[in-house]
């Protein structure tokens, strides 16, 4: 007598649909997580920079408050500010407090190790965009930094003591729409944002001339 058995188990073509099925849903998670990967970076490089020039007004607001080397003379030939530097040949983009003549890389402000008192390296994904108003800014490619005024804490393109309004980002139509002259008005950029490399996605950085600085969605 003979017996016959029933085997169970999976086709081929279940098989392929299962792997199929699976497949699909890894790839859908791998580009939301790539998705808030990029969004966490820009974030984060914003807040960045926000911290950096908070920390160089109050520096400028309050010089003697803070005895950090040599930097807390009240030189009238020197200012704190801030310095934001594109990613560069595999380097990450960063931003660094300064104190000199000029918001640049050469006056980086050290503490008394020689170390940078205050600069944070950004993402590897993170890039810096600048340029005139009417379409989107290219990549910065270099660096671009302002300083603040002693006591008041406004924003300045220089070390001369002046009365005209400095603002970074903001363009001549926005200038005269908040009641300032836009030709007296100094604007060191029409638009600055960071943004990752591909361009995809850029926040809009602001500092206006009480030395404010905003962040927040970039619109061409």
């Amino acid at each position: 007598m003979q017996r016959t058995c029933h085997q169970s188990g999976f086709t081929l073509l279940e098989l392929s649909v299962v792997v199929g099925v699976m497949l699909t849903l890894a790839t859908v998670g791998m580009t939301g997580l790539s998705s808030s990967l990029r969004d966490s970076s820009v974030d984060g490089a914003s807040q960045g920079i926000e911290q950096a020039a908070d920390f160089a007004r109050r520096l400028a607001m309050n010089p003697w408050g803070k005895a950090i080397d040599t930097a807390s003379r009240h030189d009238e030939l020197k200012r704190y500010g801030v310095v934001l530097v594109d990613a560069q040949s595999g380097a990450p983009a960063y931003v660094a407090v300064t104190y000199g003549s000029a918001a640049t890389v050469a006056n980086i402000l050290l503490g008394s190790d020689g170390k940078p008192v205050f600069q944070r390296a950004f993402n590897r994904n993170v890039a810096f965009y600048s340029g005139p108003a009417g379409s989107a800014p290219p990549r910065l490619g270099t660096d671009l930094g302002w300083m603040y005024h002693y006591d008041t804490g406004m924003t300045a393109s220089g070390c001369a003591r002046t009365l005209r309004p400095v603002c970074v980002g903001i363009t001549a139509a926005r200038v005269a729409a908040s009641r300032l002259d836009p030709v007296t008005t100094v604007r060191i950029t029409d638009q600055l944002a960071a943004g990752t490399l591909d361009g995809r996605l850029r926040l809009a950085i602001e500092v206006q001339p009480t030395g404010m600085m905003t962040t927040g969605a970039w619109r061409p």
